[in-house]
């Protein structure tokens, strides 16, 4: 069978929305639908819905499962299976806004001669439903439809509400960084490039639900932040995207500034030297400042770097009353022999911390 479109969803441990989400997924009423969930290990009671889905839609449904590797790597699993002649990525705690949205897309960029194409997006904040955006992500939607350049564009968000040539992505080996975080803007950037331009599409297109879960900053999900931010960065640079480097940088300032510094105060002089590192990606011109003028990391690598020195400090502190316990504790001090038992080491920082 021919497959029109493939849509790939990653599926962990989402059994509270999942249901809802493959009820929008097959009453859309394009023909030749391919359905490719990816269970990525789940946990919960997503395994069982799946089956149930797949039971009703043989056909058109496969369910791949895989030890938990994280989403973009399912999402990677799917284009490598995936058999339609686009694929589209949909999360399985959102949805479709109504049935024709994959026929629209599909019918929208076989006639314009489009490799992507996509419409507008809507987060859902419990009850309201969210279209308009403040201009910093005024991208998420579009005002017109037709054809329009990356170059014109240079957005990064919402990669979800388009559909991709499948080829396009092979040909180009354009996949998912394995990233725990901010994955798909450097996934969708390099798509937009690749193709050059795309059809847009005023209508919506996808249903995102915002807010409802919260994300603990470990190390490795900033790092990963940063390190797609720093793909960005290169990116635009690369392709002399400017305000899509510019845009980067701002959301480096803006969704950056906590997770980095929270992570840093605790110790973490990894991300620290590639934050640092990622400072001489920043192109000055492109942001208004003197050449060799470093943006706004200048101020954050001082606080970071005054924050391992209190955090150096401290365990300094620490080490050196451990080590002034020892030597009180010992019997020679106890005999009187102290201050020749003393190193100098010791009693350096003996008066160094003794204040503290």
């Amino acid at each position: 069978m021919k497959y029109t479109v493939s849509v790939i969803i990653p599926v962990y441990n989402m059994e509270a929305y999942l249901d809802q989400c493959l009820e929008t997924v097959f009453e859309q009423t394009l023909e030749g639908i391919e359905v490719l969930c990816v269970d990525d290990g789940s946990m919960d009671g997503s395994a069982q819905i799946l089956k149930s889905w797949r039971q009703k839609y043989p056909d058109r449904m496969q369910v791949i499962r895989q030890e938990n590797s994280g989403a973009a790597a399912a999402r990677n699993r799917g284009i490598d299976a995936a058999q339609g002649e686009y694929v589209i990525f949909m999360d399985p705690d959102d949805y479709y806004p109504d049935a024709q949205v994959l026929s629209d897309l599909y019918t929208a960029a076989k006639k314009n001669g489009a490799l992507i194409a996509g419409g507008s997006f809507a987060e859902i904040r419990g009850e309201e439903i969210v279209t308009e955006f403040e201009e910093s992500i005024g991208g998420y939607t579009f005002d017109r439809d037709g054809m329009m350049t990356y170059r014109e564009y240079q957005f990064d968000f919402g990669y979800h509400r388009f559909i991709y040539h499948t080829q396009l992505l092979r040909e180009k080996g354009i996949r998912f960084p394995l990233y725990t975080y901010y994955e798909d803007p450097p996934f969708f950037a390099a798509a937009m490039i690749a193709a050059g331009e795309f059809y847009a599409l005023k209508r919506l297109t996808y249903c995102y639900r915002y807010g409802y879960k919260a994300y603990d900053w470990t190390p490795r999900r900033a790092m990963d932040m940063l390190r797609g931010m720093r793909d960005l960065l290169e990116t635009s640079k690369a392709h002399g995207l400017d305000r899509l480097h510019r845009t980067t940088v701002a959301r480096l300032e803006a969704n950056g500034y906590a997770p980095f510094m929270q992570n840093i105060m605790q110790g973490d002089m990894a991300l620290l030297a590639a934050l640092v590192d990622a400072s001489k990606t920043v192109v000055g011109e492109w942001m208004g400042l003197e050449e060799g003028e470093s943006y706004w990391f200048w101020q954050l690598r001082l606080l970071a770097e005054r924050a391992l020195q209190t955090t150096e400090a401290q365990r300094e502190a620490r080490q050196a009353k451990r080590e002034v316990k020892a030597v009180y504790d010992s019997r020679t001090y106890r005999f009187g022999n102290a201050v020749l038992a003393l190193p100098k080491r010791v009693y350096a920082l003996v008066k160094r911390f003794i204040k503290k």
